[in-house]
């Protein structure tokens, strides 16, 4: 027969006993404690740093675009008048070509990322739209659509930052995120306006109505991520976007805008000064001056 022993009660320990015990389980408890929130804060760390770079790597993307817009514009202008001055272009290339090298630089832009992004072959799309304009038989309106169509995967990866943001938990900067996508394609509609009316005020021949209606169609994109840019904007946002609208440069470019959409009367005409390309470029810089602040204050949430 087997006796197995009773087990020792803490009350038939010695005081002495009982306290090493009692310090034994405290210390245990604050271990497991400060394990437990030394594991939390790395998470929060690690998260941070991720959003940091999804962060980075938007507002490099959006850099990006603005200086393809700049060489779309110009681009588009001079292949239609057949001249131009070749340093202006070469400075708006080498604004893009700069922007361009910051994206791939970037440490989200591994082989497997830019392929999901659809920018693997970002680069020789940008040397094949700019070969294209060398072609003395390019028609401008293919090398700005040639233009158009890389801008349009950037934004794609704007917009996909906010699908990443959402799986891993950055709520916080939601709002502020699906801002800066409205404003980003408000900008690339008026950017698309910009282009195309710096073309039809030059052109000898009357706008087509196909052009006409490309202007109507993204003026009436523009409005509409304008509109929603007003319905989740923060009041701060807001109020920076309407005092643009409220500035005489921007009423005048809206203005002539709207004269060529119901009346499709000649931009020459609407612009003896010849002031579009200026006034035009200053309206969407300042908007891209309000993106960049927007991603300077989601860094300040991580």
């Amino acid at each position: 027969m087997y006796y197995f022993p009773e087990p020792i009660s803490i009350f038939a320990m010695t005081l002495r006993l009982r306290l090493v015990l009692l310090a034994t389980i405290s210390v245990l408890c604050m271990f497991a404690a400060t394990w437990q929130w030394l594991g939390r804060v790395q998470h929060e760390s690690h998260i941070a740093r991720l959003q940091d770079a999804h962060n980075h790597w938007a507002h490099a993307c959006s850099t990006l675009i603005h200086f393809l817009q700049q060489e779309r514009g110009y681009s588009a202008s001079a292949l239609a008048n057949q001249q131009y001055d070749r340093a202006l272009l070469q400075g708006y290339r080498k604004d893009a070509d700069a922007a361009l090298a910051n994206v791939l630089s970037h440490s989200l832009s591994t082989s497997g990322h830019l392929l999901r992004s659809s920018l693997a072959d970002l680069s020789q799309s940008l040397s094949g739209v700019r070969t294209q304009f060398g072609n003395d038989h390019a028609d401008w309106r293919d090398v700005r659509d040639g233009y158009t169509a890389i801008i349009a995967r950037l934004l794609g990866v704007i917009q996909f930052e906010l699908g990443s943001r959402t799986e891993y938990g950055f709520i916080d900067s939601q709002r502020t995120l699906h801002s800066i996508a409205e404003l980003a394609m408000a900008r690339e509609a008026l950017g698309l306006i910009r282009a195309t009316v710096n073309v039809i005020k030059h052109e000898d021949a009357e706008a087509t109505r196909s052009d006409l209606s490309f202007v109507t169609s993204q003026y009436a994109l523009y409005r509409n991520h304008q509109n929603n840019f007003d319905q989740i904007a923060d009041s701060a946002m807001r109020g920076e976007m309407q005092a643009v609208r409220s500035d005489a440069v921007y009423q005048w470019v809206i203005s002539l805008i709207e004269a060529l959409v119901v009346s499709a009367e000649r931009t020459r005409t609407l612009d003896p000064d010849d002031a579009w390309w200026t006034q035009a470029s200053t309206v969407i810089d300042v908007q891209k001056t309000i993106e960049d602040k927007a991603y300077a204050d989601l860094e300040g949430l991580t």
